[in-house]
């Protein structure tokens, strides 16, 4: 363990906060949400807090946007915690006994998943983003890519993060882990208080580190998927080799480096949108089965949950809600015979989906932007290619020694807990849930991200494991004593040690490596061994002088856009948006688009104004390598403001007379392909051009129409670039990769239209007057030989030519 001091008021600040809202959910689970149990409610209650808190937030700061705001939501939800108190202070009576214990495995947790949250790198830069932006004050929430659109994207942690992380101290990625951790500490001891209800301790010790299973992975792509449950079983007669089998199972190697994040334990803790989901849907879903049909208060106080988890997952949100339909539904059939008035029945029945449904409806995410229009949809049915590539059913693996692991799927694990609990609708709607999102898996197709599908799949696994767990919990009391232990024995022994071996010993590594209650730093990251990619925290890098920094933090608005050559690190650093990406549509992965890449090369006043650029950070070496024109520009007080200087950096103030300046393009700009490209041309896009620069020219050429095919993966945009297959027709310009120098020349378009560092632009009429000239310097080809078949495939020679010594200037 190691301690940097400068962040413990930070870290005790942040601590003070988590416990204010845990106790104010603590507060509404006892008296509005009718939880009986002490220990569940505290577990409950911490999630239950920072959602109340922030669903409050999310639409207070849409009327006081900033610091007034947060203080606002504070007050309100506060406020709630205290009338809570107010209305039943009996209810909130513990044993100080039970509280000490509950504060001891609480703490024993989350250091746990701290240590192993801080065991691995932040995959997911888009949470930081929307958490430095929502810190400076931006709202509604912006990507800082894509300012001038609201995000339709599930920011509910990036909230949490970024209004909760104190002013001095932690800074945003330590804040992530220390939020990652808590929420998967909330996740599990909600969990482990149910089953402890149902089954008691004995259910507690046996299926509670199920959970640890890496079958519970919520994204998996480009992996294997593991199995949900491991259950070891006899494969014929003992042999030679059952020892080492055995061993591998229940004492199995941790191999460093790993090779994927499913090796990492504990599951989906780099994620805490998907814990808090799977906590606040478990939540809702027990709350409704258990106070189906009385009174008004529990269904009032879920409907914000609801609603803040459309901000947390919404395919989360819509299921939880469609199965609080139907639950409500159930009980309108059950209670025919009742006393009460029908009207008055259904009046109840609907209440709670209805506010539930209008909070997803106008809370913002990626709900509201569909519904708005803000976002396509970009869904459609389509079966799977192949379905058992995601293991529904489960797999049989064959040891040796007779000895073999049978693999179990969501499907089968689903199937399970409903048959155990027939009667018992709280895992009969877990495993209606798992149903539901494995059916979307096999028939939903994404668009604009086809991997993203798999977060369904993810799903449907976590909400069968729960679904399992819970029957199981309330079967085993049932069981006799003596059976009871016996069964017990056989589950651990069988099931639950052969699916966790291997993540407890990710998670035993972990905790050898200890916690740093400090900010990340190069100097302070553990070393790790080569190749090992997913190990170490996430450093905030600088972005420029400590100038620099200060002077945009203090004296720009929290929506001032700079122009920055480090434009990612610039914005998680200070909270304002660089502007870096496409204007058009929303993309969540950070692509530099045209405008930004004329203004960052060519200073160019067209592409400045376009992003609405208010000040240019201009480190020094990269002023030395803009071109004569636009360093005469930089250097002119008519044109720009020195407002601040550093070592190596300056900051300028870009002022009107620049952005009124009507200069000529530069030809190797984008805005001169634009201004060059004739309305209505038909604009070929080859595949084997540099996919971000083919979206780059189609994104600079509105007036085209484009043909051929893009690839939009690295993007991820919202929205549908409206791209035709070419046909038989002879487009007018045809893009295509700069590796291919060498085979044009050979052609007929010996020199080419206009050209950048990674693709040309050719013209099919050969009057038109080119923008650039031929490359100048030459450019690594690839030259195929001698192809031919042959019986085992296609034969060829591949040369490859890299015609300078200098040509590799970067890592």
């Amino acid at each position: 363990m190691s301690v940097d001091f400068s962040v413990v008021p930070g870290l005790l600040v942040l601590a003070l906060e988590l416990l204010a809202l845990g106790g104010v959910g603590y507060g509404v689970a006892r008296t509005w949400l009718r939880q009986d149990d002490h220990l569940a409610a505290l577990a409950q209650g911490m999630v239950i807090g920072p959602a109340l808190w922030g669903l409050t937030a999310n639409f207070v700061l849409f009327l006081l946007p900033g610091g007034a705001g947060t203080v606002a939501a504070w007050v309100l939800t506060l406020g709630l915690g205290a009338w809570a108190v107010w209305r039943r202070p009996a209810k909130l009576r513990m044993p100080p006994r039970r509280v000490a214990g509950f504060a001891v495995v609480t703490l024993a947790l989350f250091w746990v998943a701290l240590a192993s949250r801080q065991l691995l790198t932040n995959p997911d830069p888009i949470h930081l983003a929307l958490a430095a932006s929502i810190q400076a004050g931006n709202w509604p929430p912006t990507l800082p890519w894509n300012p001038d659109m609201a995000a339709p994207y599930h920011y509910a942690a990036a909230l949490l993060i970024g209004l909760l992380a104190p002013p001095t101290g932690p800074d945003l990625p330590f804040t992530s882990e220390l939020v990652g951790a808590y929420a998967y500490t909330s996740f599990v001891l909600i969990v482990g208080t149910a089953l402890a209800r149902y089954g008691g301790r004995t259910s507690v010790l046996v299926l509670t580190p199920l959970l640890l299973t890496a079958g519970a992975w919520g994204l998996v792509i480009n992996t294997e998927v593991p199995s949900l449950l491991r259950v070891v079983l006899p494969a014929g007669l003992p042999t030679a080799g059952l020892r080492a089998s055995l061993a591998d199972v229940y004492l199995p190697a941790v191999n460093l480096p790993w090779s994927s994040e499913v090796e990492a334990s504990p599951a989906n803790i780099w994620r805490p949108n998907f814990i808090l989901a799977y906590a606040l849907a478990f939540i809702t879903l027990e709350r409704i089965v258990a106070a189906c049909g009385h009174g008004w208060s529990v269904r009032l106080t879920l409907a914000p949950l609801v609603g803040f988890l459309g901000l947390v997952d919404e395919a989360v949100a819509l299921v939880t809600l469609g199965l609080w339909v139907v639950l409500e539904a159930g009980w309108l059939v059950q209670a025919q015979g009742a006393s009460m008035a029908l009207g008055r029945r259904v009046l109840r029945a609907a209440a709670g989906p209805t506010l539930a449904a209008l909070a997803l409806s106008i809370g913002g995410g990626v709900i509201s932007g569909v519904l708005t229009g803000s976002a396509g949809g970009g869904l459609s049915l389509g079966w799977i290619a192949d379905p058992n590539s995601r293991k529904p059913i489960g797999s049989i693996e064959a040891l040796g020694g007779g000895v073999g692991i049978l693999g179990l799927g969501p499907a089968v694990a689903a199937a399970t807990a409903a048959v155990l609990a027939w009667r018992n609708r709280f895992p009969l709607a877990l495993a209606g849930a798992s149903a539901g999102f494995l059916l979307a898996a096999f028939t939903i197709q994404y668009d604009f991200a086809e991997h993203d599908v798999v977060r369904f799949d993810g799903h449907a696994r976590n909400f069968a494991l729960l679904a399992l767990l819970v029957a199981l919990g309330t079967r085993l009391p049932l069981v006799r004593l003596r059976w009871r232990m016996v069964t017990a024995a056989l589950l651990t022994l069988v099931v639950t040690w052969p699916t966790v071996a291997t993540p407890l010993r990710g998670v035993g590594s972990a905790v050898g490596q200890g916690v740093q209650l400090g900010n990340a730093r190069e100097w302070n990251t553990p070393r790790a061994p080569a190749g090992w990619h997913l190990a170490g925290r996430q450093v905030l890098n600088p972005f420029g002088s400590r100038e620099v920094t200060a002077w945009i933090r203090q004296h720009t608005e929290s929506d001032a856009r700079i122009l920055s050559p480090h434009p990612n690190e610039m914005s998680a650093i200070t909270g304002r948006p660089n502007a870096s990406g496409f204007t058009g549509f929303v993309h969540l992965f950070s692509q530099t688009g045209p405008e930004y890449e004329d203004a960052i090369t060519h200073l160019d006043p067209a592409a400045l104004r376009c992003l609405g650029i208010t000040h240019v950070h201009a480190p020094t070496a990269w002023s030395a390598s803009l071109p004569e024109r636009a360093a005469n520009w930089l250097g002119d007080s008519v044109y720009f403001e020195l407002v601040a200087r550093g070592d190596s950096d300056a900051l300028y103030r870009v002022l009107p007379a620049f952005l009124l300046l009507n200069s000529r393009p530069a030809p190797g700009s984008f805005e001169a392909l634009r201004q060059a490209v004739p309305g209505g041309s038909t604009v070929y896009l080859a595949r084997d051009s540099d996919p971000l620069s083919a979206i780059q020219v189609a994104s600079a050429l509105p007036q085209a129409n484009l043909l051929g095919s893009l690839r939009t993966e690295i993007l991820h945009p919202l929205t549908r670039i409206q791209v035709r297959p070419i046909g038989d027709e002879t487009p007018d310009f045809i893009v295509t990769s700069m590796q291919l120098t060498r085979a044009i020349g050979a052609s007929d378009w010996s020199e080419p239209f206009w050209w950048n560092d990674k693709v040309l632009v050719f013209a099919t009429d050969q009057s038109l007057d080119a923008l650039t000239g031929m490359p100048t310097t030459p450019k690594p080809t690839v030259a195929v030989l001698n192809l031919q078949e042959s019986e085992q495939g296609v034969e060829f020679t591949a040369t490859f030519t890299n015609p300078t010594e200098d040509w590799w200037t970067g890592q």
